[in-house]
């Protein structure tokens, strides 16, 4: 998890929960991503690492993940192609920021946005994923809350799952994509049972945390949360708490210098073997224990020397800014 330091003044209590000192601008309101992690039914985000999301305390920009993009790209592609298929009327996708995008629905606790509704009122929700099996006979729990939670508040009497299934090469070239049977299936259900109950418990936990300006306890037998809370703590660490970590990374630097020498070592080896292969035109040599093997593999790479000759490299060429991090000794 990558985030950036949080706008927030906050406190890490004897619990291991954090509270915001102050007021929090605008935070957030359970939307069908946030309900799903409230409850622990979200293999991705937990009750702890939502609250700290939803009061901005995590702040982590996921618009640059390729698989974001992708979505982004595909969704629009997945609304034509059912709608082409089954002459039903979607929602026109969005454009712009997510988080300017006007809610389809709000009240005191809940908000979301809608993928879009059928002439007859059934909520169309729109995925795209690069795990099939996860839809094998099956929903995946976390959507299917996301979405109850949408026909709930749209009065949707059922929810339909258009779903795109993405490889390596969709994520690289996402604009390549083209719908058809294969890559792309329509799910039909009912809002989950008991959803009303599973609102109830959404709305419990929200008031005893994110209205109270406090995350919830996290759980330090899991990593998400674990990674979280250091996150968390590296913010708020004392002068002594960061000395100490200096020290620490001063430490896995060294011990990092050791494996590059390793490393330099090994590479060596592995040259002079690679030499003695090739000047006797042999394929393999075998040991007590294992054998090595000599090959070729093919690989595309670009020719930087040849695009600057052809005067485009500008063109094609992004600086970026990024942080360093310089340990010297005092």
């Amino acid at each position: 998890m990558s985030v950036s330091p949080s706008e927030q003044t906050f406190v890490r209590n004897s619990d291991g929960s954090y509270t915001v000192i102050g007021k929090v601008k605008d935070f957030g309101k359970i939307s069908g991503t946030y309900m799903s992690g409230l409850l622990g039914c979200n293999p991705w985000a937990t009750p702890f690492t939502t609250t700290a999301k939803m009061l901005r305390l995590l702040v982590e920009d996921i618009s640059d993940k390729p698989s974001v993009h992708a979505g982004t790209v595909l969704e629009p592609k997945i609304l034509d192609h059912f709608g082409a298929v089954h002459a039903d009327q979607m929602y026109e996708s969005r454009t712009g920021d997510h988080e300017d995008w006007k809610p389809d629905f709000e009240d005191e606790f809940f908000t979301g946005h809608i993928d879009g509704l059928m002439p007859d009122g059934r909520l169309v929700e729109v995925k795209t994923t690069s795990r099939p099996q996860d839809w094998d006979g099956k929903i995946p729990e976390y959507y299917h809350m996301q979405a109850s939670l949408y026909a709930r508040f749209m009065d949707a009497p059922s929810i339909v799952f258009l779903v795109g299934f993405t490889n390596k090469n969709t994520l690289s070239d996402p604009e390549s994509w083209v719908p058809d049977e294969k890559n792309t299936m329509k799910v039909e259900c009912d809002i989950m049972d008991g959803f009303d109950q599973m609102m109830d418990r959404a709305r419990a936990v929200y008031s005893d945390t994110v209205l109270k300006m406090r995350t919830a306890v996290p759980d330090m037998t899991n990593p998400i949360d674990v990674e979280a809370a250091a996150l968390l703590d590296a913010q708020i660490w004392t002068e002594d708490e960061a000395s100490d970590a200096l020290d620490g990374l001063v430490s896995l630097n060294n011990e990092l210098e050791c494996y590059k020498a390793l490393q330099k070592e090994f590479d060596s080896k592995k040259a002079l073997m690679s030499l003695y292969m090739r000047k006797h035109d042999l394929h393999e040599v075998v040991g007590t224990d294992y054998f090595i093997q000599r090959g070729t593999q093919k690989r595309t790479v670009i020719d930087t020397d040849q695009l600057k000759a052809d005067d485009i490299y500008d063109i094609y060429a992004k600086q970026t800014e990024y942080e360093t991090l310089k340990i010297k000794k005092n």
